[in-house]
């Protein structure tokens, strides 16, 4: 489980905000992926609301669609005895929060978070993703939602014409 924030035009729907930490104004897209990268939720809020608050909309409602869910795996930003008190209450499942290597400076890679931080990349691809969507704000989910399935769908397809994909391009 992640979020990302990202930028929004002047114009934009109501849906926008203030993210402090990133010094973005605009949206965040809060994720939920399987192991494979596959979403299992998506949901958009305002750049200003806290990934925790963020994280129950994301879940809520989630345990009867997703009944193997047994852990998530979140960064930093999902830490607090709150958080996972309200999950095991909600859908039984551990918040299990990946921190950094103590000393540790910079970008790296944490174990199980690069998964979802793959699946933005994959987003981060799909033009009607890449920018600001103006006057879209309703329908950024929607968005999102099929620029995954594009992705998919693109892998399939060249899977079916003969296309190899090595290991090496997966985890890139």
């Amino acid at each position: 489980m992640d979020s990302q924030s990202v930028n929004s035009v002047e114009e934009s729907a109501s849906i926008s905000g203030f993210d402090a930490h990133k010094h973005v104004k605009g949206r965040k897209r809060h994720l939920l992926v399987d192991t494979l990268g596959l979403p299992l939720s998506i949901y958009v809020t305002p750049a200003d609301v806290h990934d925790t608050k963020g994280a129950r909309c994301l879940l809520a409602g989630l345990a009867p669609l997703v009944p193997r869910l047994k852990k998530i795996w979140a960064d930093g930003a999902y830490r607090g005895r709150e958080l996972a008190e309200w999950c095991q209450a909600e859908g039984n499942w551990e918040l299990e929060v990946v921190e950094r290597s103590p000393g540790t400076r910079g970008f790296s890679v944490q174990p199980k978070r690069w998964v979802v931080e793959r699946t933005f990349g994959w987003l981060s691809r799909w033009r009607r993703l890449a920018g600001p969507l103006g006057k879209a704000g309703g329908n950024l989910s929607s968005f999102f939602a099929t620029g995954l399935r594009a992705h998919l769908f693109s892998l399939h397809f060249s899977s079916l014409l003969g296309f190899r994909i090595s290991s090496k391009e997966w985890f890139k």
